[in-house]
């Protein structure tokens, strides 16, 4: 995984996946989270994900400044 990302995962019942999905990113998105991969695999109404995300609020991407001297 990337430096400052972490991992979520968690098991829900739906019974639109598509749909499912695309909120799920919409929320990590309004809520300052960058997604660095989403994994869903359903079985029936049971759905495991797997997020990657980064918190841009608190741990944001930042290049470290070099100085020569």
């Amino acid at each position: 995984m990337l430096g400052n990302s972490r991992a979520l995962k968690i098991n829900v019942f739906t019974t639109s996946f598509d749909k499912y999905e695309e909120q799920l990113r919409n929320f990590l998105q309004i809520n300052n989270f960058e997604i660095i991969d989403i994994k869903l695999c359903n079985a029936g109404l049971d759905v495991s994900v797997l997020i990657i995300y980064r918190d841009l609020l608190h741990h944001p991407f930042k290049l470290k400044n070099s100085h020569l001297t």
